[in-house]
């Protein structure tokens, strides 16, 4: 009982401090370009995966392929330019300056988006809490130069032993990362 009191009050407290961190943080981007305008066709080329989740960055780039859209961004296909950043190397493609003038010429887009997602979940027997950072960044080719830049941190939880906990942890993964996505898109034009 004590021990299940102990990782009650730790539950809150973590809670309690991402809340007033989150709830404290300005939706102001990191960067925006002043005119910034929506690109006529971009794409997302890269997300950094810096979780022990392999397929928290597909998800994340998925889901930001589908928010896009529904801010009518034209964007080249996500199997397209997974395949064109296969071709090239994908351990030559961890920044947008990587690439050069050619390459960018060649996937045909005047502006492209890179990630980072963070996932952790702290598991405290009965609550699972899961923490999740985003970064983005939407870079300019012609004026080769990082144009709009913004980041969200979401938290959300989960109660007992979820069946199957991994069904469970990518449905909540995925609700949360729809959450980090959409505030994040907010700031741009």
């Amino acid at each position: 009982m004590i021990k299940r009191l102990m990782y009650l009050q730790l539950f809150i407290i973590v809670t309690i401090f991402i809340m007033i961190s989150v709830i404290s943080c300005s939706r102001a981007p990191l960067l925006v370009k002043d005119g910034l305008q929506k690109p006529k066709m971009s794409a997302i080329l890269y997300v950094a995966n810096e979780s022990k989740e392999p397929s928290a960055a597909a998800e994340a780039q998925k889901i930001m392929f589908e928010q896009l859209n529904k801010k009518f961004y034209k964007l080249i296909p996500l199997d397209k330019s997974s395949q064109f950043v296969k071709g090239i190397g994908e351990g030559n493609v961890k920044q947008p300056e990587d690439l050069t003038e050619e390459q960018y010429k060649e996937l045909g887009v005047d502006a492209v988006f890179f990630g980072k997602v963070e996932r952790y979940e702290v598991d405290s027997g009965e609550i699972t809490t899961m923490f999740i950072k985003m970064n983005w960044v939407l870079f300019d080719v012609d004026e080769r130069e990082r144009v709009w830049e913004d980041q969200y941190e979401a938290v959300d939880t989960f109660e007992g032993e979820p069946t199957p906990p991994t069904v469970a942890g990518e449905t909540i993964y995925k609700n949360t990362c729809e959450k980090c996505i959409s505030k994040i898109i907010e700031t741009l034009p």
